[in-house]
């Protein structure tokens, strides 16, 4: 089964602000390689939803519907 993936307007900005600070401090090679790299782990998710770490029980105080998965040095919050 597979889901349909919705990347929310704030995670959309995110991605933005890590591409211009990658690009600024690693040029734009890097910068490219990093976006992919964290895309392709967060499209997975369309195939593999439980892939990560149910937040709440993380000790996180939030509905048990989200989830963590961390992506090299990034962490990803989604809910299914």
């Amino acid at each position: 089964m597979s889901y349909d993936l919705e990347i929310a307007e704030g995670a959309e900005h995110g991605l933005k602000l890590i591409t211009v600070q990658i690009r600024e401090s690693f040029g734009d090679v890097i910068a490219r390689k990093r976006i992919l790299t964290l895309l392709n782990g967060i499209n997975n998710l369309a195939s593999f939803p439980r892939m990560g770490k149910n937040a709440r029980k993380q000790e996180f105080p939030i509905a048990s519907e989200f989830y963590l998965m961390t992506i090299g040095k990034n962490i990803v919050l989604y809910e299914i």
